[in-house]
């Protein structure tokens, strides 16, 4: 609360005109420099009489120095006295006087009053910033201005935290009027810093002090000695940097192990970081530690080390050629684990001991590491590797035994084995000990030759930049192949190894030019073997040990005729003989080592500046040094000539376009359509086979082109195979379309493969339900399966089946037990199955589907058998209904029982008495009683199925179930089929009545056999005489019920789709006629019994009529009326149920029959 004091001085004055008093001056309340001030006034005006308006305001003493901003007219009385209030504006402290005066200019009555307020002055307190780190100096300022801007001095300052955490607290005795101080906080927070002037104004202001951290970054934690380390400290607050904060810091250095300090300084961070560089001089691990007044101490440590080589070996070789890589890396002595990178350092590689070691021995670090690629030590022995630099200690791998190579070959240690060698145990060991490794006759007619041994091709080259056209060496017959002198044979061997240590080159030539080069090799940019001849002087190089070795004949090979020579070489010599003469030797003390990648030139030196010309007989080339007795015949061997080839033959002298003809004794020119060379003068044809026009040598299996319909085969001329036809533009046989089994060209077959036939435009097609897929397969189609929510299943096929569905298609099955179902057909694609469920019927119960038959579709594709299952819907009104469905099925069971008992009982009781009337009594009531389940009453199923109990005629055989199949008729409602029609032809649903009547016609004839037995006769004529009844007439009303309700039904269900239908309608036709005969002669018996009188007459009309008429009822119109309303019965009972929907009706007609026969 501002503090005011106000004392007032009235001095009273005089005036001339105005008496003026102020009375009870009240200064309310100050604010803002707006003082309320209530006050009264009294006016003297007895002398003067002033009546206009009078003011009143405030003036700074001394009077009119400073007025007020503003005119408060306080009054406009006319009156000698009133009191009033007012609100003065009050500019700043001081001394004021209240003056009142009118508008005429009167004389003032002055009233003095002083006032002391403070909030009129300006006070400022300000900080240099808002937030600040812990023991960071912070400045802040204050200044005291009246409202004129002057300094007001002489009264207290201080200054100090609410927390009193700031450093030191100010206190000024007596202030100037602007203050400035600097200071800082020890704890991080949120401060209120108040300032105070004479115990009577305040300010304060906010300062946000945090805390930070020091966190020290090294350039490395290990370092070379002599490197220089690079120092960062950063300040850190919740592991930001701090950019605005800085601080004082002193950094130090120590040596650990003697806690010596090396080097301190003190630095202040900017933006929140300080750097600091020092150089180290001694090995030692250091530590470095930061302190600053307003963090903990900070401190880590760096190692100082030299710095040495550290040798890998990713896999140790054991082999002479086993190739590995080195990786040498730069790491500092005291932590090998730690790869030095500042410097790139140039390492060397050697061996320990003498060897031969391959593969780049000096590179440069990169990064701190040295890699050496594909290194291998081609000796044996026991090594190290030795890695050196000129600034770092040298570093030794660990020992490695070196054993020979994959191989051993004739002493030397090598990869792989040459030609003529195979590997065992690591030895290579001869499989050719006698007779060449390498064979060239050059017996091919190509542009290729193949080794007849080894199979090494040599290709035509030629040296392109020579200005002559190429001509490339072509086979003559009898006498190998000529070089026209513009091109050579080459063969390139990729890993693969000719020659051994010891080896021999043997030729046989006719050469045309003084000069020429015969056999070159080389390889890794080296000639290895050089062979050929100057000036008619055999020459031979061989390169080494690092060496090229040359020998040179004294004797020289014969101009314009056949010669032989071979070069051998062996550790320590290389040896010739020309023609079969002397040896020549040339001592070489090295060892001749062959390369695996290599090039063989046979005709000409490697730059192709020594070709050969002429004729090359064969070129061979043996692992071992031969007898010349092996390469060459001499003397009487060989006939007229002094040496000759092993073949004992003399190589002819004839020019490359002649062939000799040894009847003519003479060289005969070729004809001039050859193209090069013959093997008869008058025929260019040199091949063996009579169809082959092309061949590749003069053997018989060398065909490349037949005549025409032969075709190259197994290089013989066959003719084409079966699928297969001559095409004469590719002059090939080519594969007939692949429908085809034979054909005369592609699109024209002969015969067709399976499941395919032949069509009018002689092709073959796939039969109907095959489709083309390399052959002919048959077309599946699938089927799909749903459980609809009565259980029963819905079955659609993508394709309508060639015939109906049956049971024997499809299984049905809860828990491997299979189930009785019938089938639905809605069409040809869509069937329901209703499976007949088990009594025990429980939920979750698995359903499965099975199609065991592979059903076949009207377009004859194929169903493979499928499988569904699925969980049957149990409700407990189906578990309730399949409990009264078990009832039923017991209850016809029951029905079935009894109706088996009465029968029997019946039937026994009728053979007793020689009297079958109870016996058709009880099938005629058994028949009434089931033929109620065919009207359209809605019965209990329980009853349903007791009345189809009492249905005696399953119990009798059906001797048409096994002739005729239900499947050539049309499938019958569930109602009828459960009665046991399961389709509508009559011939099977009468089949036990049709089987009975057979049975009847069949026991005539037994009986008129009997007759001739006297005993029998007699015995017979008392029974059949007994019974009185006509056989065929009892069976006529007896069946007359069922022949009628068969027959109906299969003409009503008729569809006459085959013929077994169209003939089971005449069946019912010649039924229905039967039944029409029968009753007219029923009608003719009774009007014949009418009209009988005599009892004589009577009785003999019973004997052949009886079976009309009742037994039992002698007399009176009963006798005549029965059988007719009993046939009547069954007509009008049959119609009603074919014609009439009505229930009502049906049973009408039923009990209005059954009272005539009660009453009659």
């Amino acid at each position: 609360m501002a503090y005011l004091a106000f004392f007032m001085l009235i001095n009273h004055a005089l005036s001339q005109t105005i008496a003026l008093t102020v009375n009870n001056v009240n200064v309310m309340t100050i604010k803002n420099k707006d003082s309320q001030i209530s006050f009264s006034l009294v006016f003297d005006n007895t002398t003067s009489g002033i009546t206009n308006d009078v003011n009143i305001y405030l003036s700074l003493s001394p009077v009119n120095s400073l007025y007020t901003s503003k005119w408060n007219i306080l009054a406009t009385k006319g009156s000698t006295t009133f009191t009033t209030t007012g609100n003065i504006f009050i500019p700043c402290n001081g001394t004021y006087n209240l003056v009142a005066n009118t508008s005429s200019g009167q004389s003032n009555v002055v009233n003095i009053v002083t006032i002391y307020d403070f909030y009129c002055f300006d006070f400022v307190f300000t900080a240099n910033k808002s937030s600040q780190y812990l023991n960071e100096s912070i400045t802040f300022k204050t200044s005291l201005k009246n409202p004129c801007g002057i300094l007001y001095s002489g009264l207290s300052f201080t200054a100090n935290d609410i927390l009193y955490s700031m450093a030191n607290n100010i206190s000024i005795p007596s202030s100037s009027g602007s203050e400035s101080f600097d200071t800082y906080f020890l704890t991080e927070g949120m401060k209120k810093v108040f300032a105070v002037f004479g115990g009577l104004l305040s300010k304060t202001v906010d300062i946000e002090i945090k805390s930070y951290s020091l966190k020290i970054i090294l350039s490395a934690t290990i370092m070379k000695l002599g490197d220089t380390l690079a120092i960062e400290v950063d300040i850190v607050n919740n592991n930001l940097i701090c950019n605005d904060a800085e601080i004082n810091m002193l950094i130090e250095i120590f040596e650990i192990e003697s806690n010596t300090l090396t080097t301190s300084t003190s630095q202040t961070s900017s933006y929140g970081k300080s750097t600091f560089n020092y150089q180290f001089t001694n090995l030692q691990t250091y530590q470095i530690r930061v302190t600053s007044a307003g963090a903990k101490t900070s401190s880590t440590n760096i190692t100082v080390s030299l710095i040495c080589l550290n040798i890998t070996i990713d896999s140790i070789p054991y082999k002479s050629s086993s190739q590995f890589n080195i990786e040498v890396d730069t790491v500092f002595c005291s932590n090998l684990s730690t790869i030095y990178t500042s410097e790139s350092y140039e390492i060397f590689l050697s061996l320990n001991t003498s060897g031969t070691f391959l593969g780049p021995q000096s590179s440069s670090t990169q990064n701190g590491q040295a890699f050496f690629s594909n290194m291998s030590i081609a000796t044996t022995g026991l090594y190290s590797i030795i890695a050196s630099s000129l600034y770092t200690s040298n570093i030794t791998s660990q020992d490695i035994t070196i054993l020979c190579a994959n191989v051993q070959l004739e002493g030397i240690c090598t990869d792989s084995c040459s030609l003529g060698y195979i590997e065992d145990k690591g030895i290579c060991k001869k499989i050719i000990s006698s007779g060449p490794v390498i064979s060239f006759n050059f017996s091919e007619l190509g542009e290729n030759f193949t080794d007849a041994i080894s199979s090494l091709k040599a290709i035509p080259v030629s040296n392109f930049s020579q200005r002559f056209l190429i001509d490339n060496p072509y086979a003559v017959y009898s006498r190998g192949a000529y070089f026209p002198g513009a091109s050579a044979l080459e063969i390139d061997l990729i890993n693969e190894r000719i020659f051994s240590s010891v080896f021999t080159l043997s030729f046989w030539i006719k050469q045309d030019l003084m000069s020429g080069t015969l056999f070159t090799k080389t390889g890794d940019g080296q000639v290895f073997i050089r062979v050929g001849f100057e000036e008619l002087t055999v020459i031979g190089m061989v390169f080494a040990n690092s060496q090229n070795f040359t020998i040179k004949t004294s004797s020289i090979i014969l101009d314009g005729n056949w010669n032989h020579f071979s070069i051998s070489v062996e550790p320590e010599k290389i040896s010739v003989v020309v023609n079969s003469g002397i040896t020549e030797v040339l001592e070489t003390n090295s060892t001749f080592f062959d390369c695996e990648n290599s090039t063989v030139i046979i005709g000409a030196d490697e730059e192709f500046t020594s070709i050969y010309q002429g004729f090359i007989y064969n070129f061979e080339a043996y692992n071992y040094v031969p007898n010349i007795k092996e390469m060459v015949k001499s003397g009487t061997k060989c006939g007229k000539c002094d040496f000759c080839p092993m073949s004992g033959s003399c190589l002819s002298n004839c020019e490359a376009d002649q062939i000799y003809d040894s009847t003519k004794k003479a060289c005969m020119s070729c004809p001039k359509e050859c193209p090069t060379s013959c093997k008869t003068y008058d025929n260019c044809n040199m091949c063996a086979d009579d169809y082959c026009i092309e061949c590749t040598s003069y053997n018989l299996n060398s065909c490349t082109k037949c005549e025409a319909l032969y075709e190259v085969e197994n290089l013989l001329c066959i003719p084409c195979s079966l699928g297969y036809y001559y095409n004469p533009d590719s002059l090939h046989c080519e594969q007939c379309d692949e429908v085809c089994l034979g054909c005369s060209s592609y699109s024209i077959c002969i015969s067709c493969k399976d499941h395919s036939s032949l069509t009018k435009t002689n092709t073959c097609a796939c039969d109907k339900g095959y489709s083309y897929k390399q052959i002919c397969i048959r077309n599946i189609f699938s089927t799909q399966a749903s459980l609809n929510s009565d259980n029963s299943v819905s079955l659609r096929f993508t394709e309508p089946l060639s015939s109906t569905l049956s049971n024997a298609d499809i299984s049905l099955s809860i828990n491997s037990t299979l189930l009785a179902f019938e089938i639905t057909e809605n069409s040809k694609k869509d069937y329901v199955l209703i499976p007949e469920l088990p009594d025990d019927l429980k939920k979750n119960m698995l359903l499965t589907i099975e199609v065991i038959n592979n059903l076949v579709s009207k377009e004859n594709s194929l169903c493979s058998p499928v499988k569904y299952i699925f969980q049957l819907i149990v409700t407990e009104d189906m578990i309730v209904a399949q409990e009264v469905k078990a009832k039923a099925k017991q209850s016809k069971g029951t029905a079935s029982s009894g109706s088996t008992a009465g029968i029997s009982v019946a039937f026994s009781t009728g053979m007793m008495n020689f009297d079958p009337t109870s016996f058709f009594d009880f099938l005629n009531t058994a028949e009434m009683y089931y033929a109620i389940y065919l009207t359209n009453s809605e019965l209990n199923p329980i009853l349903s199925e007791f009345l189809l109990g009492l249905r005696v005629q399953d119990l009798l055989p059906n001797m048409f179930g096994y002739i005729v199949s239900a499947e050539y008729g049309v499938p019958m409602p569930k109602k009828l089929d459960k009665l046991g029609y399961k389709s509508n032809l009559s011939i099977l649903n009468a089949g036990v009545q049709i089987t009975t009547l057979i049975i009847f016609l069949l026991l005539i004839p037994t009986i008129l056999v009997t007759f001739f037995f006297t005993w029998c006769k007699r015995k017979l004529i008392r029974v059949i005489k007994n019974f009185r009844y006509n056989v065929f007439l009892r069976f006529w009303l007896q069946t007359f019920f069922e022949f009628f309700i068969v027959a109906g039904y299969g003409i009503k269900y008729n569809k006459f789709e085959n013929a077994a239908q169209i003939v089971d309608f005449c069946l019912c036709i010649l039924i229905y006629g039967f039944q029409f005969f029968g009753f007219c002669v029923l009608i003719y018996a009774i009007r014949i019994r009418y009209k009988l009188k005599t009892a004589e007459e009577i009785e003999i009309f019973y004997e052949r009529y009886g079976t009309f008429f009742e037994e039992f009822k002698n007399q009176g119109i009963n006798l005549k009326l029965f059988y007719v309303v009993y046939i009547l019965r069954r007509l009008f009972l049959g119609l009603s149920i074919f014609f009439s929907p009505d229930p009502a009706f049906q049973v009408c007609v039923a009990i209005s029959f059954s009272i005539s026969v009660f009453y009659i």
